[in-house]
């Protein structure tokens, strides 16, 4: 006589954890994904991130972890992101969507001086002080700065900001690029150079340089410091 003995168990409940937040840290000028080297830090959340297949920042949902804000450090890198960047809250579904359970956000890294910008960009590299009048001079760095340049396509003189956001680093050195879309084209004068001004953000405050004109393509330096005092609004 034979028996046959049945074994059976309940199948086993898997592991699974839920993305909370997803970050995509961009370089300013390839727009690819970067993340070695970065150090990245989210407040309300207690784990450091996972880093996906893709090179995306992952947190995961944490029992009463809420993200408010990020904050990114470049180390050695040549790039530049000043202060905290918020996080959104997770928006509310539209019935009968299911509920969102994670925040995506896609960040651009600003250029430091050191980036080593391609060839066909251009590029303004200066420095922002408080007032031309200081000795020594007074570095401002809690600055965000951009190119502005007038769209030769555009009726009249309409200024245009570049895509681009850099930052003043803390001796307040600074790189602002711009890279025309396909299409666009940037008002030149007589000499075929092109019509800037620098915008400089600080405490939610803009003003701006006097008009100067720089080549296509190409790195500029100015000597000079640009004086937050001088500056027009």
């Amino acid at each position: 006589m034979s028996a046959v003995w049945g074994f059976s168990v309940a199948p086993a409940t898997a592991y699974a954890r839920r993305a909370r937040l997803i970050v995509e840290l961009i370089d300013p000028v390839t727009l690819g994904l970067v993340h070695e080297g970065l150090k990245v830090e989210v407040a309300g959340l207690q784990s450091k991130p996972a880093i996906s297949s893709s090179g995306r920042f992952v947190w995961f949902h944490e029992r009463d972890g809420n993200p408010t804000a990020l904050r990114v450090e470049a180390g050695g890198l040549p790039y530049l992101l000043r202060g905290d960047v918020a996080v959104p809250p997770l928006p509310p579904p539209a019935p009968p969507a299911r509920p969102v359970t994670h925040t995506f956000m896609r960040v651009e890294l600003g250029p430091s001086t050191a980036y080593p910008f391609d060839a066909g960009i251009t590029v303004l590299r200066g420095n922002l002080v408080r007032n031309a009048a200081d000795e020594p001079p007074i570095a401002i760095s809690d600055a965000a700065v951009r190119l502005r340049w007038i769209d030769d396509d555009a009726p009249g003189e309409q200024w245009m900001d570049a895509p681009t956001t850099s930052f003043a680093s803390d001796k307040g050195d600074f790189a602002v690029m711009l890279r025309l879309a396909p299409g666009q084209i940037a008002r030149a004068d007589v000499q075929h150079l092109m019509r800037v001004r620098v915008a400089v953000t600080r405490a939610g405050s803009t003003r701006l340089s006097p008009e100067m004109q720089i080549p296509f393509h190409a790195i500029t330096d100015v000597q000079a410091s640009f004086a937050w005092d001088d500056l027009q609004p």
